[in-house]
């Protein structure tokens, strides 16, 4: 979780919760005229901005790191604060734990619990599920609730973005195809080793496009496998041993989502470099 301050200059306070669905850019234009008069501490909720990556994790530890942040900075109340669906129940849960007295608030659509009774919450549950499936399904429904020149960063081609997630979501003949060349690289691998290098050992695993190959007996002296493919290959991999587990010394790595033919190159590539350093 990040804050980002504006209008710094200014003596009142102003926090800022925004809603989960919108990018952190769409803020801009509003962040810029409450600024004029306000000193605004904008929340920026992880996995929201492409320099924070990471999962949002709850509101409670949300809510929790911006009382803290705020304490840290010599805030001790706040002339207003704003939330808005998501950013409402942060702004709910501020109120009602009292730590930072706010002057006044503006909870705008905040997502809090049901007070209807059970089957009435099971029904409103089923509800948002339906709703959710039927725009995820629904071209026309997707667009309708989340415009793309809203939901898409400037500069960008809307169309062409929701483009690429309607083929994410509804890509089934393309993912069956992506398995089958993978499958393809992995059993060329295996065959191009026992051609070239039988004493490398590899097997093919049942999931994942990463294929762990044991060079231990063709390069035993050699410690820092990376280093020698780097400049004996020009291939760049990762070695096992420290960097995931404690016991794959001889190990290497290799990434095989990409063309057969980037493989062919650098497996030929390494190959001679280790018929060469074996004399």
């Amino acid at each position: 979780m990040q804050i980002w301050e504006h209008g710094q200059e200014h003596a009142r306070t102003l926090l800022f919760f925004p809603c989960t669905a919108e990018p952190v850019w769409a803020f801009s234009e509003t962040i810029a005229l409450l600024s004029r008069k306000w000193h605004v501490f904008q929340v920026i909720y992880d996995g929201h901005q492409p320099e924070y990556p990471g999962d949002f994790t709850s509101v409670e530890q949300t809510v929790d790191e911006v009382t803290a942040y705020l304490k840290s900075h010599g805030v001790v109340q706040l002339d207003a604060a704003y939330g808005c669906s998501l950013g409402g129940a942060c702004l709910t849960r501020l109120l009602a734990l009292g730590e930072i007295p706010v002057g006044r608030a503006i909870i705008d659509g905040g997502i809090t619990p049901y007070q209807f009774p059970y089957p009435l919450r099971k029904l409103r549950l089923a509800l948002d599920v339906l709703s959710f499936k039927l725009a995820a399904n629904n071209r026309k429904v997707l667009e309708a609730a989340f415009p793309p020149e809203r939901f898409t960063l400037p500069g960008h081609d809307a169309v062409k973005e929701y483009d690429e997630i309607e083929r994410y979501e509804h890509g089934g003949a393309w993912h069956e195809a992506l398995k089958e060349y993978l499958d393809g690289n992995f059993a060329f691998v295996k065959k191009f080793l026992a051609r070239e290098l039988p004493e490398a050992v590899m097997y093919i695993p049942e999931t994942t496009y990463l294929a762990w190959v044991d060079l231990g007996k063709c390069l035993p002296e050699t410690t820092d496998l990376p280093d020698f493919f780097a400049n004996k290959a020009g291939v760049l991999l990762e070695g096992g041993n420290g960097l995931f587990v404690g016991n794959a010394a001889g190990y290497i790595r290799l990434n095989l989502a990409m063309p057969r033919s980037i493989i062919e190159t650098g497996l030929t590539r390494m190959v001679e470099a280790i018929r060469k350093e074996q004399g």
